[in-house]
């Protein structure tokens, strides 16, 4: 497999590194004791932290900031929505597992 970077996005991130992870998924219903775990994490997160803080994170900001050289609107994309969504609800929409982290898209 080759990976293509073209030289517009090489020149506004030249430290930039790029990871490839390719499996095979067989994605199922996630189990109750890992559903209950990332609903404790997800708590643990709105206990410790605030919306506003999320684009103060350093990733996070250095994302906007490219899409801002690049001249896209960073709003337009979801920089921060894995962030974002426990902070919002009591917990995260329960869905299958694999299709959740982006796994099976």
């Amino acid at each position: 497999m080759e990976i293509i970077v073209e030289k517009i996005i090489r020149d506004a991130c030249p430290e930039a590194k790029i990871a490839l992870i390719r499996a095979d998924v067989v994605n199922t219903a996630t189990p109750d004791a890992l559903w209950d775990e990332i609903c404790v994490a997800a708590q643990k997160i709105r206990d410790s932290y605030e919306l506003s803080w999320i684009n103060k994170r350093p990733a996070i900001s250095a994302t906007r900031n490219i899409y801002k050289k690049l001249g896209k609107d960073p709003n337009r994309y979801r920089v921060y929505c894995r962030l974002r969504a426990p902070l919002r609800r009591r917990c995260l929409y329960r869905s299958r597992i694999g299709l959740r982290f982006g796994l099976g898209s």
